[in-house]
């Protein structure tokens, strides 16, 4: 079993309500284009900062690999003009 992971902070202008729709927003896009879980990890007080964990599991790592770098790429052109990502980390472990 494999196990890929994506975790990615974003700095968002424009206070916890921004934030709260472009969290959303994005949860939403990925779980609908991707077959991936999604949940906000860590920063859940922070109004300006969200950190976000992609996660999936699969039988082969190339597949992992490959469908993080997308979700990646999604993320970073779906925020554009709305939030930027500042730290990205993508892990694809053996279980």
């Amino acid at each position: 079993m494999i196990v890929g992971c994506l975790e990615f902070t974003l700095v968002i202008e424009g206070g916890a309500r921004e934030k709260r729709a472009v969290v959303r927003r994005v949860s939403d896009r990925l779980r609908g284009r991707f077959p991936v879980s999604v949940a906000e990890t860590e920063l859940l007080d922070d109004p300006l900062r969200a950190q976000l964990g992609v996660a999936l599991v699969t039988n082969d790592a190339r597949l992992a690999q490959s469908v993080l770098d997308k979700v990646r790429d999604f993320v970073v052109d779906d925020l554009l003009g709305r939030a930027e990502v500042v730290d990205e980390r993508i892990e694809v472990v053996h279980v």
